[in-house]
């Protein structure tokens, strides 16, 4: 073989080694492989508590905090005492006429216990010449009303103070009853249980007395 062939031959190969392109990696750039806590247990990521806003521990159930409060709660023996002590805690300072009728109101309230129904009645009076939507001054002249044998004032006093007093359920259920007792008296059955029912639905422990 001459000097010449063995010439080409060599750059054949090397033509053929050049020409050669290597298979692409496919995992190039890519973490090195997870590592299983045990050998043939599946590998689960810990999901993310900032995305998903935090995760109970493993038997806990959800909300479970709020569980456990409600739990230590005292039980429920008597209807919520919105108002209950003062009709005031019902008013806005931010409306003067609102808060000056109730307090008006209140003081008639304190008279018709102290059994001064005279004055109760002028004060509650007061009470709506300075706020005429005043729900718990029509509410306690329609007990005084009822009071005095004045069944169908009474009731008439008593709706339209439950129609006023929807957002807070211990004084409408109150109103309601009203209704129910002045209707019972003028022997409308249906009607007083269809407002003892309603009443009794707002507040199982409804009662006319303060």
């Amino acid at each position: 073989m001459t000097a010449t062939r063995i010439a080409l031959l060599l750059a054949a190969l090397l033509a053929g080694a050049c020409s050669h392109t290597p298979e692409p990696r496919f995992d190039a750039g890519l973490p090195a492989p997870l590592e299983f806590p045990h050998a043939g247990t599946a590998y689960v990521p810990a999901p993310d508590p900032g995305a998903l806003g935090g995760l109970p521990d493993e038997g806990e159930a959800p909300f479970a905090e709020e569980a456990t409060a409600v739990a230590h709660e005292a039980p429920v023996t008597s209807p919520p005492a919105v108002g209950r002590e003062s009709l005031l805690a019902l008013g806005d300072r931010s409306v003067p006429r609102q808060y000056a009728s109730l307090n008006l109101a209140e003081e008639g309230r304190r008279l018709r216990t102290a059994g001064d129904s005279v004055k109760a009645r002028a004060r509650l009076q007061s009470a709506l010449q300075v706020w005429g939507n005043n729900p718990l001054a029509r509410y306690y002249l329609g007990l005084l009303e009822f009071e005095a044998g004045q069944y169908a004032q009474a009731a008439a006093f008593a709706r339209v103070a439950a129609r006023g007093l929807r957002a807070w359920p211990y004084w409408q259920a109150r109103a309601h009853l009203l209704v129910a007792e002045s209707e019972a008296r003028l022997g409308e059955a249906g009607q007083a249980e269809a407002a003892r029912r309603r009443a009794l639905e707002l507040d199982p422990f409804v009662s006319l007395e303060d």
